[in-house]
This record gives C-alpha cells, structure tokens and sequence, in this order.
C-alpha cells in the first residue's frame, strides 16, 4: 500500500532578505542533519531572500579544551559511556540564571559575539544543547537586535541544558519536549510543537513496493532478499559487533546492511563478521533515504534523527544498545507509543530480529505507528515561523 503525504512549508508574507546565522557541530551526526535541513528549508520559503550559514560552534568559537569538544564526545560515548551517562545526569539541572555566565565566558570567548557583530543575522539558531545560555549572552553583548531560536533535537525527557533564563524561542518535537521545557520556567509561549526537523529528501518520501524496488535496484540489492538496515550510530559504538554478530548469526534468511558510520575500526570488524546471513559494511553515507526506502527492517541506536527519518520512511524500528542519557529517553518514548521495539541485549536482539522477520503483522503495526509520529513537514514550517518572527521584531 502506498502513502502519499499532504502539506508543505507555511506561507509567510515577508519580502526583504534576512539572514540566518545556525550553529551546530560534528557532535554525533544528528545536529548537523537537523542545521542542513533547517537551512534547506529557509533557502527555499517562497517570496523571502534568505541567507544562511552554518558554523560549528566549538570548533570554530571555542576556546580550548571547548574546541576539543567533538572529540571529546566521540570518545567518550564510543568507549565510557557509563561516563557519559555520569556528565549527561551531573548537567541535567533547570537553566542557573546569570551567576554562572563567566563560564561560557571562559570557554567561548568572544569569537561568536564578533562573528554576529560582523554578520549582523536577523537570528541565531543554536541545534546544540547547553549552548542556549551563551549564545543569547552572544547576542545581547554583540548588541546586534537579533533573535535566538532553539531547535531541540531530543524526543522526550528533554535535557534541561537546553533551556536558558534569556529569551529565546524553541522549537520540539513532542509535547513531552514542552512539559519538560514549561515544567523549568520557559514561557509556553516561546515553545513550538512541529514535529522532528528532518532534510527534504525524506520529507518528499513516498513509500510504495514499486519504490523500494526501484531504490534495490539503484543500490545493486535483490528485489526479492529480504533486507536488514544496521545502523550503530555515525560514531559507532563497539558494543555494536556483539549485537551485530549475534544478528548475523540468527535464522534470518536475509542481507544485513551494516553502516558504521566514521568508526573505521568497526567497519574492519563488521568485514569478518561470519554466519548464516550475508553481511555488507559501509562507512559515514549520505543516501540514507534511500537505504532505508530499499530495507525491510532497521536496527539502531534511538538517536533522535535516525529514528525521525527512518519514521518519515515507514521503516519498522528495532532499537538496541542506546546510549546513556538522551538516547534512553528517546527509546522509552517510541516504545511506549508502539513505533519501535527495544532489545536489551545482543541475544535479545536476534530473538527479536527473528521474530519481526517472520511476522509482517507485527513489522506492519511498528511502521503505521512510526508515521503516525513523523513530520516530514516539520523544518519547512520551523523555517516559516523564525522568518514571521524575524518580521514581527522588525
């Protein structure tokens, strides 16, 4: 059965250019998705110039060891992530007020207030959490008039470093994420409910089994395979070849995709992998979309953009070894609403994957339930309402 979506970007009656100033950075994969889809979308709203940019906040504006910061997250969820569970629970405290502004002062540094006392954007959008603070402070010191937006990239049990006691507008995906924004001091108004921002490619998806043939096709797989996507996150985690091996091992009958994303070593691994069911490895790739259109089953972490796209794309979810902190929360939001199933170990993960392979049922009621959480939509009409509120301040 085929699916076919209605909708688009709002309309917003503004007719002189602004700019647009995102920051983002190679923290994990999804922050930059959600930037280049927020930017896609500015670049294409009818009748309005926008000029937009996306820098990395803590490569380019920080100081170090703030620059190191990418790194430093990469490590440490690859290789601690009981550590990371210990800094995510340490920081998740409602926003402080202006006592500790010297803070970000010390680690940011005045690159960022310069930068927007040289651009001049009508706003800035921050996808990063913990950054609210700093940036608004940017703002107000650079003493350019321009807007803060927040574009929060977690589905629920939001991290309160997110929220900031400067003004700033927010944009979530789910009405958990404004509970949880409103439930620390952040005005109702100042918080939007579209949906999880994704790229344009899946917000046009239109899934259909002549579709996911064409996309076999394209990519060299058989149309008649049964095929499982694998995806371990874009830093790649080694607790992944366990459940990986498990998986390849277990009565299938199916192709395993694996995408290790920029994990060099476990591509190596997943290349020895040995068992009843043929598995490809590939690296950090850009056709997601149409992977997941050609798969019949995603295994994943429950990072946020991952789960939003794969929503977008009707793939069924089968989610494993989250990782401590956001990801939990965005695990126990999808399972408790249907749209995915969570193995809490590598052998629980190939009885699961077993058993969605065998059951279309089952497969069918985790897809129906993922739509019903997408919005492909969402970043055109994030992009239509920072340009209505950009006019508004005027």
């Amino acid at each position: 059965m085929g699916m076919r979506r209605a909708g688009g970007a709002c309309q917003t009656p503004y007719n002189r250019g602004v700019r647009v100033q995102i920051l983002s950075s190679r923290v994990g994969g999804g922050h930059q998705s959600v930037a280049v889809a927020l930017r896609d979308a500015l670049q294409r709203l009818p009748g309005v110039d926008v000029d937009v940019s996306i820098d990395d906040l803590y490569t380019t504006y920080g100081h170090f060891p703030v620059s190191r910061f990418p790194w430093f997250y990469a490590t440490i969820t690859r290789r601690f992530p009981w550590l990371w569970r210990f800094i995510f629970d340490v920081t998740n405290r409602p926003p402080s007020g202006p006592r500790f502004n010297w803070i970000g002062d010390v680690v940011g540094g005045p690159a960022l207030k310069e930068m927007i006392a040289e651009r001049r954007p009508d706003a800035v959008v921050t996808v990063l959490p913990g950054t609210t603070g700093f940036v608004a402070r940017s703002v107000l010191r650079s003493q350019v008039p321009a807007n803060v937006e927040v574009v929060v990239t977690d589905w629920a049990d939001v991290h309160l470093g997110w929220a900031s006691t400067f003004p700033a507008q927010y944009t979530v995906p789910t009405d958990n994420a404004v509970q949880t924004l409103t439930s620390v001091g952040i005005p109702p108004s100042a918080v939007d409910r579209p949906g999880f921002l994704v790229r344009r490619q899946f917000g046009e998806i239109e899934w259909s089994p002549a579709a996911r043939g064409l996309a076999r096709e394209r990519l060299g797989l058989s149309r008649d395979r049964f095929v499982v996507l694998a995806m371990a996150g874009t830093e790649g985690s080694p607790e992944a070849l366990a459940h990986l091996a498990t998986v390849a091992r277990a009565p299938l009958d199916a192709d395993i995709l694996v995408v290790c994303g920029r994990n060099r070593r476990l591509f190596r691994r997943v290349q020895k992998l040995k068992g009843a069911n043929p598995v490809v490895p590939l690296g950090f790739v850009e056709n997601v979309a149409e992977l997941m259109v050609a798969s019949d089953l995603l295994l994943t972490k429950t990072g946020g953009v991952t789960l939003a796209e794969a929503f977008c794309c009707g793939l069924p979810i089968l989610a494993f070894d989250p990782l401590p902190g956001q990801e939990e929360g965005n695990a126990r939001y999808v399972v408790d609403r249907g749209a995915a199933e969570l193995a809490v170990s590598p052998t629980h993960l190939a009885t699961l994957a077993a058993e969605l392979r065998w059951s279309p049922s089952r497969r069918e009621t985790l897809r129906e339930n993922g739509l019903l959480l997408s919005a492909p939509h969402a970043a055109d009409s994030t992009a239509a309402a920072i340009v209505r509120r950009i006019a508004a301040s005027q």
